[in-house]
């Protein structure tokens, strides 16, 4: 009987790997490894957010780029505007940031004053305020006996000194009355387009109720009609008034009439 081969010997050790760093160990490092970028982009991030606070802190919150200078340009020929009272109101802007300046409520504010047409307001970073405003201008002095008010073109009441006042065209007519709701508009529209000269030398105006109006110069009288063609009948009496006469009438503007 063969006997059986001989088994081949079992080693007795294994050739180890030059990795010096068993499985185990490896898994933690990379672990730690995580962990450690984890904290890094932790920590930027909170960086970034604490960044951002601050910025918008200094500009949103602090007085660092508050308003401190106020620029105001007013168009006013007429000297109609109190500027006591646009500075009460821009007054209050001051110390806010001017990111935040709410510059749509001030314009609301001031146009809120009858003298003011119209108003611009913008924040100029760091600290400034730019506005501008265009005041009314008043074209006609309206009252019914010896009292009268200085009116716009849109029929906005005036405060109007003394001064000016005698240089208006006076129409005689109740603000209050249901004659001036009806035709002081058109009235109004019909003086606003007459040229600087012109106006300068119109006295009084009235209209009919028919809706005639007449201006009565300071030597003469201008026969105007309707409020309508208001331009055209500006451009036309302009020429007229060169020659002498004592009626100019531009009823028919394509047909003038000097008498």
């Amino acid at each position: 009987m063969k006997s059986a081969a001989p088994k081949p010997p079992v080693p007795t050790h294994r050739k180890r790997s030059s990795d010096p760093y068993p499985l185990s160990e490896k898994i933690a490092l990379r672990r730690r490894a995580r962990r450690r970028t984890l904290l890094i982009r932790l920590a930027v991030a909170a960086g970034v957010l604490a960044l951002a606070g601050g910025a918008v802190w200094l500009l949103f919150f602090s007085t660092v780029f508050s308003v401190r200078d106020v620029n105001v340009a007013i168009e006013d020929p007429a000297g109609v505007v109190d500027e006591a009272e646009i500075s009460a109101i821009l007054g209050e802007a001051e110390g806010t940031p001017v990111l935040r300046l709410a510059e749509g409520e001030l314009e609301e504010r001031l146009l809120g004053i009858p003298a003011v047409a119209s108003a611009r307001v913008d924040g100029a970073f760091p600290s400034g305020v730019t506005v501008e405003i265009t005041a009314r201008v008043p074209v006609a002095c309206v009252g019914a006996g010896d009292s009268c008010e200085g009116i716009a073109a849109d029929a906005t009441r005036l405060d109007v000194g003394p001064d000016l006042m005698a240089t208006l065209p006076k129409v005689s007519m109740d603000l209050e009355s249901e004659w001036a709701a009806e035709h002081l508009q058109g009235l109004l529209d019909a003086i606003a387009a007459l040229p600087e000269d012109v106006h300068g030398r119109v006295r009084g105006a009235s209209i009919t109720e028919s809706g005639l109006i007449e201006f009565a110069l300071d030597s003469g009288t201008i026969k105007w009609g309707r409020s309508e063609e208001n331009e055209k009948k500006a451009r036309v009496i302009t020429v007229l008034l060169t020659q002498e006469a004592g009626t100019y009438d531009v009823t028919l503007p394509g047909a003038p009439v000097t008498y």
